[in-house]
């Protein structure tokens, strides 16, 4: 999904509410900037004042308008959005997770993970794992595709990536 396409249904979303005289939130040409500049610098350090600046307006008039124009605060929008981004590139195959998450703007491969976890119900390597995009670059069918001789390369491939990764982290079985 491009930037335009996302633009146009957060203003799509915004323009639903029943009391749009009242509850108006940011006009569309600041809108039209936010979300652009969000989608733009996703994975930088998206700040409330640095998002009002782009907006034109205060911090506190800034928060309040976007939460009334979208439905969610600035922050929690720019959370969904790196989930999203997530979900799209382990979809395509991406392969660090700590690459990832450091490109997405989280602090940390861990913070990256229960974020996802929490906003989709289960984690990256898992969504990885499920969407193919691990399979596919090991030469594997999605997972949908495997029969039973299939399904037990992907048990002893799971059981090998997770003694590879307890191996890094100095854990023992």
């Amino acid at each position: 999904m491009d930037s335009s396409q996302q633009v146009h249904d957060a203003l799509r979303l915004a323009s639903t509410a029943r009391y749009d005289v009242l509850l108006r939130g940011l006009n569309r040409r600041a809108m039209t900037r936010v979300i652009a500049h969000i989608e733009e610098n996703l994975g930088e350090g998206l700040t409330l004042g640095n998002l009002a600046s782009v907006a034109c307006v205060s911090r506190f008039h800034f928060a309040r308008m976007f939460r009334q124009s979208t439905g969610y605060s600035p922050m929690a929008y720019v959370l969904r959005r790196r989930v999203e981004r997530a979900r799209l590139l382990l979809a395509q195959g991406y392969q660090k997770l700590s690459d990832l998450a450091a490109e997405l703007g989280f602090c940390d491969q861990s913070h990256f993970t229960r974020i996802f976890r929490r906003m989709t119900g289960f984690t990256p390597a898992f969504a990885q794992v499920m969407q193919g995009g691990i399979l596919q670059a090991r030469g594997m069918p999605r997972y949908a595709e495997l029969g039973d001789s299939d399904l037990e390369s992907l048990i002893h491939y799971l059981r090998a990536r997770a003694r590879e990764s307890l191996a890094t982290t100095g854990k023992s079985q």
